[in-house]
């Protein structure tokens, strides 16, 4: 919430703030000392009242030595959870890097464009009159103008880079990164000139536009935007943009059919716009929203992501990442979610996928039945006889009793520890025959990539309680 705390500052970009609560270990080991990470996020009464509300996944446990271990891991605490821990550690040690495979290729070359400004001057005449790519208006992911008529005009330059790097086909990778977080990078198939704000990955030869496109098609895609968001330095923290040494170590794998998906993307992208970035073609709108859904389902393959790692990347894409950069309509992730509405659905079958299998028998069944407000949802999860049974999830709609659930459940969900700051807890417990939980009636806390978590708490707590569920 740095943007709306800081609303009044003068300047675009708005320094991360931080509070530290600390201790002096006086020499000591602390590797093991134990780290409480809270998280202010964006909710509707900060967006209404200007106070804080922390809710129970903007508060994270960790211990110190995995944060020197992990030094990605600090950003996971910010926007993720351990089960984004998990996948991110996993792919990180199944696959290569980026920089990895550009090291292994001798057909490959990586450097930035020219540098302009700075302290010596160094002669850049051989460029002059040769074709220019400006960063700001010929450049979109998947599209280098095809209609440039930019000259080259610097005959004296701080860097002149290794002049191979200007010699087609080269994949041009922007510094910026678009308000989804994803890459921009498109392959340029003419000898041009750039400058530093773009990095060059040159292929000596034309076989080497396979393994660009290849790479084009992983950094521009929603799964760079949800590593961009758990893992890179910057974007959602200070501004939004990627480091070079960051996309380089993006995982990477040229198997799979990524390749010729981004050649399908590109060719529609030059009907599809103009060099004024005006829609030409309509018709062809669909058939790249087709494509690049393709293109991400086999990013997705690629590394061989789960469902629950699935709904992972998911959660960061329609959830987090919108919110967070404020996306058009982002206001909706954090209004009430409608009775009946499938997110509930998708949330109560981890639950019955968990437990039905281990508690239904001929005599009983495991259900859940739903309470739905437009302020708290509460889920039971019961166990009736079979006679009383119609059907897994049963909804109730209590907005005519919600001011006495309400009136019961501020009093243990919420601490109020200034007037502006409220810690908001998940109402959660067991009964004889029923165990629950209720939550404020926003749709990123019903996500089913919170779900996975809620369900392996309950599955802890049931075993510490001694009940055994298989």
């Amino acid at each position: 919430v740095r943007k709306e705390v800081f609303d009044k500052s003068n300047y675009k970009t708005i320094a991360p703030a931080c509070v530290l609560f600390f201790n002096y270990a006086k020499g000591s080991d602390t590797d093991s000392s134990i780290l409480e990470h809270i998280v202010l996020k964006p909710s509707r009464f900060f967006s209404l009242f200007k106070i804080f509300i922390i809710n129970r996944t903007d508060f994270k446990i960790i211990q110190q030595k995995k944060l020197k271990e992990f030094d990605w891991l600090w950003k996971v605490l910010v926007y993720g959870s351990y089960l984004d821990f998990n996948f991110l550690k996993r792919i990180k040690n199944d696959y290569s890097t980026i920089k990895e495979s550009i090291k292994k290729n001798k057909n490959l070359l990586i450097g930035q464009g020219v540098m302009v400004g700075g302290g010596d001057e160094n002669d850049a005449s051989d460029l002059v009159g040769k074709p220019y790519i400006d960063t700001r208006s010929d450049i979109r992911q998947y599209w280098i103008n095809p209609d440039n008529k930019k000259k080259w005009e610097y005959d004296i330059v701080h860097r002149v880079r290794n002049k191979e790097l200007y010699k087609a086909p080269v994949l041009l990778i922007a510094e910026g990164v678009k308000n989804d977080l994803k890459s921009v990078s498109a392959i340029c198939y003419t000898d041009s000139i750039y400058k530093s704000s773009l990095t060059g990955i040159k292929g000596k030869y034309k076989n080497s536009i396979k393994i660009l496109r290849q790479i084009s098609g992983i950094i521009n895609s929603s799964f760079f935007s949800y590593y961009n968001l758990m893992a890179f330095s910057s974007s959602g923290i200070e501004r939004e943009q990627s480091h070079d040494e960051e996309i380089l170590n993006i995982p990477f794998s040229e198997e799979g059919n990524i390749h010729t998906i981004v050649k399908d993307i590109e060719e529609l992208i030059l009907k599809y716009y103009n060099n004024k970035n005006v829609l030409i073609n309509p018709t062809l709108k669909i058939s790249i929203q087709n494509n690049l859904s393709d293109l991400d389902r086999s990013v997705y393959e690629l590394f061989s992501a789960s469902l629950e790692e699935k709904n992972l990347l998911s959660y960061a894409n329609q959830v987090i990442i919108p919110i967070a950069m404020k996306h058009v309509g982002y206001e909706k992730l954090l209004k009430p979610i409608p009775i009946g509405d499938n997110t509930f659905e998708d949330y109560a079958s981890l639950f019955l996928k968990r437990f039905k299998k281990n508690l239904s028998n001929n005599d009983r069944k495991f259900v859940v039945e739903i309470w739905h407000t437009k302020q708290i949802v509460g889920m039971l999860f019961k166990v009736i006889p079979a006679s009383e049974y119609k059907e897994d999830i049963v909804w109730k709609n209590k907005q005519n009793d919600v001011t006495s659930i309400l009136s019961d459940l501020i009093k243990i969900s919420s601490e109020n520890i200034t007037d502006r700051l409220f810690v908001q807890k998940d109402i959660r417990g067991f009964e004889k025959d029923y165990f629950y939980i209720f939550k404020p009636n926003e749709r990123r806390l019903w996500h089913k990539a919170i779900g996975y978590i809620d369900v392996q708490e309950f599955s802890d707590a049931i075993l510490k309680a001694g009940r055994v569920v298989r």
